[in-house]
């Protein structure tokens, strides 16, 4: 699956800055206005009021304008009912999409960067079978110098924590500022980053740092950024795909 598909089926929940709204309209004619819960491109979780809310029934096929505040104009799919659930005073339903190669064309940029915008700021952890080293440098009066090499433990989008050999701290020294460098499956491209000492935690294993990156330190921070979201949301969808089976 590629990497934009991976990304966006990572499902997330529209907040108020993206004015997210659905309209339905079911084969007969009849419309009713809901509000989006959760969306990915498979699908979307929807909200009516009871009073408002049309009665529909698993496997029956709709239409669908999904608006926001994001796109240029609504995007019009057709939906299949895959589940419903009745409260006191709300109706909620789930919709699947029909016609991926269709929607994959159709759903603009910015629907995408929506799952940037969620998932890329919540940590992943790597594959236990498949560590990932990160080496560990600073500055000095010769210039950038080698402290050793750490195991990633976690990253996302503005951070990461490295797990290092007890006597690291001892040769980091006073310094707070680290350059980092590692590569992310499944491209492993070389990242350098310029980071920021958060905080140091003595652990059993060894010393375990929080590490928050500096874009202005860091040379072509952007591509480098955009590594990282890829790896971070394969990693969601992997874990998804875990929890599915």
């Amino acid at each position: 699956m590629g990497q934009q598909n991976r990304r966006a089926s990572y499902r997330v929940t529209p907040d108020s800055a993206d004015e997210m709204a659905v309209t339905l309209q079911t084969l007969s004619g009849q419309h009713s206005a809901a509000e989006v819960i959760d969306i990915n491109v498979d699908g979307a979780g929807t909200r009516f009021a009871s009073d408002e809310a049309i009665a529909l029934g698993i496997g029956e096929r709709v239409k669908l304008s999904l608006s926001s505040s994001r796109f240029s104009a609504p995007v019009e799919l057709e939906a299949t009912v895959v589940g419903k659930k009745e409260r006191e005073s709300e109706r909620d339903y789930s919709f699947h999409f029909q016609g991926q190669g269709k929607i994959d064309t159709e759903f603009p940029q910015e629907f995408y960067e929506m799952f940037n915008r969620r998932g890329a700021y919540r940590a992943v952890e790597p594959e236990n079978e498949n560590p990932i080293d990160v080496g560990l440098r600073i500055p000095d009066s010769a210039g950038i110098r080698s402290v050793g090499i750490a195991r990633l433990m976690n990253i996302s989008a503005t951070g990461m924590g490295a797990l290092a050999e007890p006597d690291t701290d001892q040769v980091m020294g006073d310094n707070q500022f680290v350059e980092l460098s590692l590569g992310l499956p499944p491209n492993m491209t070389a990242i350098n980053l310029g980071a920021w000492i958060h905080n140091r935690e003595v652990q059993e294993q060894g010393i375990y740092y929080g590490l928050k990156f500096d874009a202005q330190r860091s040379q072509d921070f952007l591509a480098m950024e955009e590594e990282i979201v890829d790896y971070v949301m394969c990693r969601y969808y992997d874990k998804m795909q875990q929890r599915a089976l």
